[in-house]
Protein backbone atom coordinates (compact mmCIF):
# COMPACT_ATOMS: atom_id res chain seq x y z
CA UNK A 1 0.00 0.00 0.00
CA UNK A 2 2.04 3.00 -1.39
CA UNK A 3 1.91 6.60 -0.37
CA UNK A 4 3.86 8.99 -2.32
CA UNK A 5 3.55 12.38 -1.33
CA UNK A 6 6.48 13.75 -3.39
CA UNK A 7 7.92 12.52 -6.57
CA UNK A 8 11.03 13.69 -7.95
CA UNK A 9 12.29 13.84 -11.95
CA UNK A 10 12.78 10.93 -13.51
CA UNK A 11 12.56 10.48 -17.58
CA UNK A 12 11.93 6.98 -19.30
CA UNK A 13 9.72 5.98 -21.84
CA UNK A 14 6.14 5.03 -20.64
CA UNK A 15 4.81 1.33 -21.80
CA UNK A 16 1.61 1.70 -23.68
CA UNK A 17 -0.89 -0.94 -24.13
CA UNK A 18 -4.71 -1.61 -25.09
CA UNK A 19 -7.52 -0.56 -22.91
CA UNK A 20 -9.83 -3.33 -22.19
CA UNK A 21 -12.33 -2.35 -19.92
CA UNK A 22 -16.18 -2.59 -19.72
CA UNK A 23 -18.90 -0.72 -17.55
CA UNK A 24 -16.38 1.69 -15.61
CA UNK A 25 -18.45 2.67 -12.61
CA UNK A 26 -17.99 4.21 -8.88
CA UNK A 27 -21.78 4.75 -8.95
CA UNK A 28 -22.01 2.13 -6.56
CA UNK A 29 -19.78 3.47 -3.95
CA UNK A 30 -20.03 6.66 -1.54
CA UNK A 31 -18.14 10.00 -2.18
CA UNK A 32 -15.23 10.75 -0.33
CA UNK A 33 -14.26 13.95 1.13
CA UNK A 34 -10.64 14.38 1.31
CA UNK A 35 -10.92 17.69 3.80
CA UNK A 36 -11.67 14.66 6.32
CA UNK A 37 -9.11 12.12 5.71
CA UNK A 38 -11.79 10.09 3.49
CA UNK A 39 -9.00 8.12 1.64
CA UNK A 40 -9.23 4.70 0.40
CA UNK A 41 -6.06 2.81 0.56
CA UNK A 42 -6.76 -0.25 0.34
CA UNK A 43 -9.75 -2.23 -0.73
CA UNK A 44 -11.31 -6.21 -0.21
CA UNK A 45 -14.67 -8.47 -1.37
CA UNK A 46 -15.54 -10.93 1.20
CA UNK A 47 -17.93 -13.68 -0.14
CA UNK A 48 -21.18 -12.13 0.18
CA UNK A 49 -20.73 -9.19 -1.87
CA UNK A 50 -19.76 -6.59 0.60
CA UNK A 51 -16.94 -4.15 0.19
CA UNK A 52 -14.30 -2.95 2.99
CA UNK A 53 -11.89 -0.27 2.45
CA UNK A 54 -9.16 1.60 4.56
CA UNK A 55 -9.50 5.22 5.04
CA UNK A 56 -5.89 6.15 5.73
CA UNK A 57 -5.24 9.33 7.96
CA UNK A 58 -8.98 8.90 9.09
CA UNK A 59 -7.48 5.32 10.72
CA UNK A 60 -10.58 3.90 10.14
CA UNK A 61 -12.80 0.97 8.02
CA UNK A 62 -15.84 1.03 6.60
CA UNK A 63 -17.79 -1.52 5.32
CA UNK A 64 -20.01 -0.85 2.10
CA UNK A 65 -23.21 -4.22 2.14
CA UNK A 66 -24.37 -5.21 -0.94
CA UNK A 67 -27.83 -3.59 -0.09
CA UNK A 68 -25.58 0.05 -0.01
CA UNK A 69 -25.77 0.59 3.61
CA UNK A 70 -22.42 2.23 5.06
CA UNK A 71 -20.70 1.26 8.51
CA UNK A 72 -17.35 2.74 9.57
CA UNK A 73 -15.31 1.68 12.66
CA UNK A 74 -12.76 3.85 13.95
CA UNK A 75 -8.45 2.02 15.28
CA UNK A 76 -8.47 3.40 18.64
CA UNK A 77 -5.55 6.20 18.89
CA UNK A 78 -4.97 9.27 20.93
CA UNK A 79 -3.93 10.89 17.52
CA UNK A 80 -2.12 9.67 14.71
CA UNK A 81 1.63 11.09 15.05
CA UNK A 82 3.04 13.69 12.54
CA UNK A 83 3.64 11.81 9.28
CA UNK A 84 1.23 8.86 10.40
CA UNK A 85 -0.32 6.98 7.85
CA UNK A 86 -2.95 5.20 9.28
CA UNK A 87 -4.98 2.35 8.18
CA UNK A 88 -3.40 0.74 5.23
CA UNK A 89 -3.54 -2.96 3.67
CA UNK A 90 -6.30 -4.93 4.93
CA UNK A 91 -7.68 -8.42 4.39
CA UNK A 92 -10.78 -10.70 4.76
CA UNK A 93 -10.84 -14.36 5.72
CA UNK A 94 -12.71 -17.27 4.09
CA UNK A 95 -14.96 -16.47 7.49
CA UNK A 96 -15.48 -12.89 6.50
CA UNK A 97 -13.66 -11.43 9.65
CA UNK A 98 -11.57 -8.50 8.56
CA UNK A 99 -8.04 -7.38 9.70
CA UNK A 100 -6.18 -4.14 8.72
CA UNK A 101 -2.47 -3.29 9.31
CA UNK A 102 -1.85 0.41 10.52
CA UNK A 103 0.88 2.33 10.50
CA UNK A 104 1.91 4.21 13.09
CA UNK A 105 4.44 6.95 12.45
CA UNK A 106 7.56 4.60 10.70
CA UNK A 107 9.27 3.16 14.36
CA UNK A 108 8.60 -0.35 16.01
CA UNK A 109 6.30 0.59 19.10
CA UNK A 110 5.83 4.77 18.21
CA UNK A 111 2.25 4.97 19.00
CA UNK A 112 -0.30 3.01 20.71
CA UNK A 113 -2.05 2.43 16.67
CA UNK A 114 0.62 1.06 15.31
CA UNK A 115 0.25 -2.86 14.50
CA UNK A 116 -1.91 -5.24 12.99
CA UNK A 117 -6.09 -4.91 14.00
CA UNK A 118 -8.83 -7.35 14.10
CA UNK A 119 -12.13 -6.75 14.61
CA UNK A 120 -14.54 -8.82 16.52
CA UNK A 121 -18.23 -10.02 15.55
CA UNK A 122 -19.57 -7.30 17.19
CA UNK A 123 -17.45 -4.91 15.12
CA UNK A 124 -15.08 -3.96 18.01
CA UNK A 125 -11.55 -3.81 17.36
CA UNK A 126 -8.71 -5.30 18.57
CA UNK A 127 -4.64 -5.11 18.30
CA UNK A 128 -3.06 -8.63 17.88
CA UNK A 129 -0.01 -9.21 19.92
CA UNK A 130 3.27 -8.40 18.98
CA UNK A 131 2.45 -6.00 15.53
CA UNK A 132 3.46 -2.99 17.35
CA UNK A 133 6.56 -4.09 17.32
CA UNK A 134 6.45 -4.25 13.04
CA UNK A 135 8.40 -0.93 12.01
CA UNK A 136 6.24 -0.24 8.95
CA UNK A 137 3.07 -2.42 8.86
CA UNK A 138 2.19 -2.12 5.03
CA UNK A 139 -0.33 -4.77 3.76
CA UNK A 140 -1.93 -8.21 5.68
CA UNK A 141 -2.84 -11.53 4.08
CA UNK A 142 -4.16 -14.91 5.59
CA UNK A 143 -3.47 -18.45 3.91
CA UNK A 144 -5.72 -21.28 4.23
CA UNK A 145 -5.26 -22.36 7.42
CA UNK A 146 -6.10 -18.70 9.07
CA UNK A 147 -2.62 -17.64 9.79
CA UNK A 148 -1.80 -13.90 9.03
CA UNK A 149 1.39 -12.67 7.12
CA UNK A 150 1.93 -8.65 7.14
CA UNK A 151 4.58 -6.78 5.12
CA UNK A 152 7.23 -4.50 6.58
CA UNK A 153 7.85 -1.72 3.84
CA UNK A 154 11.04 -0.77 5.86
CA UNK A 155 13.11 -3.60 7.02
CA UNK A 156 12.46 -6.28 3.90
CA UNK A 157 10.70 -8.47 6.00
CA UNK A 158 6.98 -10.92 5.75
CA UNK A 159 5.60 -11.76 9.59
CA UNK A 160 3.75 -14.09 10.81
CA UNK A 161 0.62 -14.53 13.00
CA UNK A 162 0.20 -18.23 13.64
CA UNK A 163 -3.69 -19.14 14.56
CA UNK A 164 -4.75 -20.42 17.88
CA UNK A 165 -8.20 -20.88 17.55
CA UNK A 166 -10.72 -19.36 15.86
CA UNK A 167 -12.53 -16.83 18.94
CA UNK A 168 -11.87 -13.08 17.88
CA UNK A 169 -9.42 -11.53 20.47
CA UNK A 170 -6.20 -10.86 20.74
CA UNK A 171 -5.36 -14.02 21.45
CA UNK A 172 -6.58 -15.87 18.83
CA UNK A 173 -3.15 -16.34 17.11
CA UNK A 174 0.32 -16.24 19.01
CA UNK A 175 2.53 -12.90 19.10
CA UNK A 176 4.21 -11.81 15.67
CA UNK A 177 6.98 -12.69 14.69
CA UNK A 178 9.52 -12.47 11.63
CA UNK A 179 8.77 -15.14 8.92
CA UNK A 180 11.05 -13.96 6.33
CA UNK A 181 13.37 -11.40 5.73
CA UNK A 182 15.62 -10.69 2.61
CA UNK A 183 17.30 -8.05 0.59
CA UNK A 184 15.64 -8.52 -2.31
CA UNK A 185 12.29 -6.93 0.03
CA UNK A 186 13.84 -3.98 0.91
CA UNK A 187 13.42 -1.06 -1.27
CA UNK A 188 15.90 1.54 -3.03
CA UNK A 189 15.06 4.19 -2.71
CA UNK A 190 14.96 5.48 -6.15
CA UNK A 191 11.28 7.63 -5.16
CA UNK A 192 12.50 9.62 -2.89
CA UNK A 193 10.59 9.33 0.26
CA UNK A 194 11.07 9.40 3.66
CA UNK A 195 11.88 5.74 3.62
CA UNK A 196 12.90 3.17 1.17
CA UNK A 197 9.76 1.13 -0.41
CA UNK A 198 10.02 -2.63 -0.27
CA UNK A 199 7.40 -4.92 0.45
CA UNK A 200 4.47 -3.71 -0.32
CA UNK A 201 1.22 -5.19 -1.62
CA UNK A 202 0.84 -8.55 0.29
CA UNK A 203 -1.44 -12.09 -0.91
CA UNK A 204 -2.03 -15.53 -0.52
CA UNK A 205 -2.39 -17.93 -3.22
CA UNK A 206 -3.22 -21.64 -3.44
CA UNK A 207 -4.03 -22.96 -6.98
CA UNK A 208 -4.49 -26.42 -6.05
CA UNK A 209 -0.51 -26.94 -5.99
CA UNK A 210 1.26 -27.87 -2.50
CA UNK A 211 0.59 -25.89 0.55
CA UNK A 212 0.45 -22.52 -1.20
CA UNK A 213 2.58 -19.57 -1.16
CA UNK A 214 3.19 -15.72 -0.06
CA UNK A 215 3.10 -13.29 -3.40
CA UNK A 216 4.82 -9.98 -2.22
CA UNK A 217 5.01 -6.85 -3.88
CA UNK A 218 8.64 -4.68 -3.99
CA UNK A 219 7.44 -0.91 -5.05
CA UNK A 220 10.99 0.21 -5.91
CA UNK A 221 12.30 -2.93 -7.13
CA UNK A 222 9.54 -3.27 -9.63
CA UNK A 223 9.03 -6.89 -8.58
CA UNK A 224 6.22 -9.46 -7.31
CA UNK A 225 8.15 -12.28 -5.33
CA UNK A 226 7.48 -15.70 -4.18
CA UNK A 227 7.35 -17.41 -1.13
CA UNK A 228 6.39 -21.10 -0.70
CA UNK A 229 4.62 -22.06 2.46
CA UNK A 230 6.58 -25.45 3.73
CA UNK A 231 5.36 -28.30 5.61
CA UNK A 232 4.71 -26.69 9.15
CA UNK A 233 4.65 -23.53 7.89
CA UNK A 234 8.47 -22.22 7.58
CA UNK A 235 9.42 -20.03 4.75
CA UNK A 236 10.23 -21.55 1.72
CA UNK A 237 12.83 -20.30 -0.59
CA UNK A 238 12.17 -16.59 -1.74
CA UNK A 239 12.33 -16.42 -5.68
CA UNK A 240 11.49 -13.73 -7.93
CA UNK A 241 8.51 -14.04 -10.53
CA UNK A 242 8.82 -11.41 -12.44
CA UNK A 243 10.68 -7.90 -12.20
CA UNK A 244 14.25 -7.54 -10.25
CA UNK A 245 17.46 -5.43 -10.61
CA UNK A 246 19.01 -5.00 -13.74
CA UNK A 247 22.07 -2.72 -13.56
CA UNK A 248 22.34 -1.20 -16.98
CA UNK A 249 18.37 0.12 -16.25
CA UNK A 250 17.73 3.52 -17.03
CA UNK A 251 15.12 3.96 -14.58
CA UNK A 252 16.22 2.94 -10.88
CA UNK A 253 17.94 0.29 -11.97
CA UNK A 254 14.92 -2.26 -12.62
CA UNK A 255 14.04 -4.83 -14.92
CA UNK A 256 10.76 -3.92 -15.50
CA UNK A 257 10.12 -0.27 -15.53
CA UNK A 258 6.05 -0.80 -16.32
CA UNK A 259 6.04 -2.31 -12.56
CA UNK A 260 7.37 0.74 -11.05
CA UNK A 261 5.38 2.06 -7.97
CA UNK A 262 4.04 -1.52 -7.85
CA UNK A 263 1.45 -1.58 -5.04
CA UNK A 264 -1.57 -3.49 -4.51
CA UNK A 265 -1.77 -7.12 -5.47
CA UNK A 266 -4.41 -9.80 -6.05
CA UNK A 267 -4.88 -13.18 -7.24
CA UNK A 268 -7.58 -14.83 -9.84
CA UNK A 269 -8.79 -18.59 -9.14
CA UNK A 270 -5.73 -19.99 -11.40
CA UNK A 271 -2.80 -17.61 -8.96
CA UNK A 272 -2.42 -15.43 -11.60
CA UNK A 273 -1.32 -11.99 -10.51
CA UNK A 274 -3.02 -8.38 -10.97
CA UNK A 275 -1.04 -5.26 -9.75
CA UNK A 276 -1.82 -1.64 -9.98
CA UNK A 277 0.77 1.04 -10.54
CA UNK A 278 0.36 4.65 -8.32
CA UNK A 279 2.02 6.78 -11.22
CA UNK A 280 3.87 5.79 -14.51
CA UNK A 281 6.80 7.28 -16.71
CA UNK A 282 6.70 9.23 -19.70
CA UNK A 283 9.43 11.56 -21.43
CA UNK A 284 8.70 13.99 -19.77
CA UNK A 285 9.28 12.21 -15.92
CA UNK A 286 6.27 10.90 -13.33
CA UNK A 287 3.16 11.43 -14.65
CA UNK A 288 -0.10 10.84 -12.94
CA UNK A 289 -1.37 8.04 -14.68
CA UNK A 290 -2.03 4.66 -13.29
CA UNK A 291 -1.61 1.27 -14.75
CA UNK A 292 -3.59 -2.54 -14.16
CA UNK A 293 -1.53 -5.70 -14.82
CA UNK A 294 -1.64 -9.62 -15.32
CA UNK A 295 1.32 -11.04 -14.41
CA UNK A 296 0.95 -14.91 -15.89
CA UNK A 297 2.62 -16.95 -12.68
CA UNK A 298 4.17 -19.84 -13.97
CA UNK A 299 6.12 -17.23 -16.87
CA UNK A 300 6.22 -14.16 -15.36
CA UNK A 301 5.03 -12.43 -18.35
CA UNK A 302 3.62 -9.03 -17.66
CA UNK A 303 0.83 -7.65 -19.44
CA UNK A 304 -0.75 -4.08 -19.42
CA UNK A 305 -4.47 -4.67 -18.64
CA UNK A 306 -6.09 -0.99 -18.11
CA UNK A 307 -4.70 2.77 -17.84
CA UNK A 308 -6.51 5.78 -17.46
CA UNK A 309 -10.43 5.90 -15.83
CA UNK A 310 -11.66 4.68 -13.49
CA UNK A 311 -7.49 4.13 -12.10
CA UNK A 312 -6.60 7.36 -10.48
CA UNK A 313 -3.42 7.22 -8.65
CA UNK A 314 -4.39 4.05 -6.96
CA UNK A 315 -2.75 1.59 -4.68
CA UNK A 316 -4.91 -1.40 -4.39
CA UNK A 317 -6.93 -3.60 -6.46
CA UNK A 318 -9.42 -6.76 -5.62
CA UNK A 319 -10.99 -8.88 -7.47
CA UNK A 320 -14.90 -10.30 -7.11
CA UNK A 321 -14.91 -13.40 -4.72
CA UNK A 322 -18.18 -14.47 -6.51
CA UNK A 323 -18.85 -16.34 -9.58
CA UNK A 324 -21.32 -13.54 -11.05
CA UNK A 325 -18.11 -10.82 -10.38
CA UNK A 326 -14.77 -13.03 -10.89
CA UNK A 327 -13.89 -10.82 -13.65
CA UNK A 328 -14.71 -7.75 -12.03
CA UNK A 329 -11.76 -5.67 -10.70
CA UNK A 330 -12.42 -3.11 -7.38
CA UNK A 331 -9.79 -0.15 -7.09
CA UNK A 332 -9.09 2.15 -4.61
CA UNK A 333 -7.77 5.85 -5.89
CA UNK A 334 -7.01 7.62 -2.40
CA UNK A 335 -4.90 10.36 -4.59
CA UNK A 336 -2.01 10.62 -1.55
CA UNK A 337 0.23 11.86 -4.78
CA UNK A 338 -2.41 14.42 -6.49
CA UNK A 339 -0.72 17.60 -4.94
CA UNK A 340 3.15 16.34 -6.32
CA UNK A 341 1.48 16.56 -9.70
CA UNK A 342 -0.18 20.43 -8.39
CA UNK A 343 -4.06 18.36 -8.64
CA UNK A 344 -6.44 18.17 -6.07
CA UNK A 345 -7.75 14.39 -4.85
CA UNK A 346 -10.41 12.91 -5.73
CA UNK A 347 -10.37 9.94 -3.52
CA UNK A 348 -12.87 7.29 -4.79
CA UNK A 349 -13.68 3.24 -5.20
CA UNK A 350 -14.42 1.96 -8.69
CA UNK A 351 -14.95 -1.19 -10.33
CA UNK A 352 -14.58 -2.44 -13.81
CA UNK A 353 -15.74 -5.44 -15.69
CA UNK A 354 -12.23 -6.53 -17.88
CA UNK A 355 -13.50 -7.68 -21.34
CA UNK A 356 -10.68 -9.90 -21.78
CA UNK A 357 -11.16 -12.99 -19.72
CA UNK A 358 -8.30 -13.39 -18.00
CA UNK A 359 -9.02 -16.26 -16.44
CA UNK A 360 -9.53 -18.49 -19.35
CA UNK A 361 -6.38 -17.47 -20.68
CA UNK A 362 -4.20 -18.37 -17.66
CA UNK A 363 -6.09 -21.49 -16.99
CA UNK A 364 -3.27 -24.44 -17.05
CA UNK A 365 -3.18 -26.23 -19.92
Amino acid sequence: MLLIRAVRYLNFLAIAGLLIVANASAADFPEFDPAVGELPESIARDSRGNTYASLSVRASVIRIGVDGTLNETFIPNDGLPEGALGTLGLTVTANDRVFVAVQGCGAAGCSASNGVWGFNRRGQPYKLRGTEQIPFPNDVTTDSRGNLYVSDTVSGAIWILRRNSFTDTPWSFRRARIWVQDPQLLGTGFLGQSVPLGANGIVYSDNGQGRGEILVANTEQASVFAIPINRYGSAGELSLVTGGLCPDSPLGGVCNPSLLSIDGIDVDRYGDIFAVTVIGFDVSGPVPISTLHHIKRRTGDVQLVHTGNPLNLSTDVSLGKRFDDAKTAYIANPGFTAPAFGLLPEPSIASFVMENSWFEAAAPQ
